[in-house]
């Protein structure tokens, strides 16, 4: 990270085949001031800058966040990890992965649900150039949820505006969270600064278990565009797919 790295900028990281868990309140470390608790924000992993990263075939699991990547990050790539397990109780704001990097690939992950109690997404990203591909994502308060970045160097890219959901199976449990499946656009009320588009989503199959209507997509404003195409929608119980602003 930035603190120990000064100007420099790591670069070409790979941290592959490792369990890493257990970074959250209740559980501690011995550090350089003896035994500290960790607090609410410890992620597995944090990247605060670096360029070209890869985690691959890890378990990460029971931690207040699982991934996190800050806006200094480039050319991040996740793939074939199991991420499951994170969050805070009663929380919104802690997450499986919460990501803001100038470009990031999901690729072939298995994203299980959050901790019991916990409300945080399976995955938030603020990124540009996103692609999610061949993953499994189950449970969450919401699955996907992509919204602005709050730094203009990200908001200037080309790629800012688009992201790929491709080819994923998408799991929305009956457990009392938010019914929404993605959410596209931006949260923080400045809708210039909100991705506009378009949100490819495509070749995926969505299983709801959760009664009643299912809204698949929430955009922010009428800005947005989505494509969605060759997908599949099933239902256990009853389920109405619909679009929603």
């Amino acid at each position: 990270g930035g603190r120990d790295s000064g100007d420099a900028m790591p670069r070409h990281i790979i941290i592959e085949n490792l369990e890493i868990r257990n970074a959250r309140p209740e559980f501690s470390y011995v550090g350089r001031r003896g035994i500290q608790e960790y607090k609410e924000n410890a992620a597995a992993i944090h990247i605060e800058k670096g360029e070209h990263v890869t985690i691959r075939g890890c378990q990460i699991h029971d931690c207040g966040n699982g991934l996190f990547a800050s806006h200094e990050t480039s050319a991040l790539n996740i793939e074939r990890c199991h991420v499951y397990n994170n969050g805070i109780e009663e929380s919104i704001y802690h997450h499986n992965v919460y990501t803001e990097t100038s470009g990031i690939a999901f690729r072939f992950n298995h994203f299980g649900p959050l901790r019991v109690g916990c409300y945080g997404n399976n995955i938030k990203d603020r990124s540009a150039g996103t692609l999610i591909y061949g993953n499994w994502i189950e449970g969450g308060n919401k699955l996907i949820d992509l919204v602005e970045s709050d730094y203009e160097g990200i908001r200037g890219r080309d790629d800012y505006d688009t992201v790929v959901v491709f080819g994923n199976v998408l799991v929305k449990l009956a457990e009392p969270t938010d019914r929404k499946l993605v959410f596209f656009g931006g949260d923080q009320g400045v809708p210039k600064n909100y991705r506009k588009g378009p949100l490819h989503f495509v070749n995926n199959t969505v299983i709801s278990k959760r009664p009643g209507i299912l809204p698949v997509f929430q955009m922010a404003s009428d800005e947005q565009v989505c494509y969605a195409q060759n997908n599949v929608f099933w239902g256990e119980f009853f389920a109405v797919i619909m679009v929603i602003t």
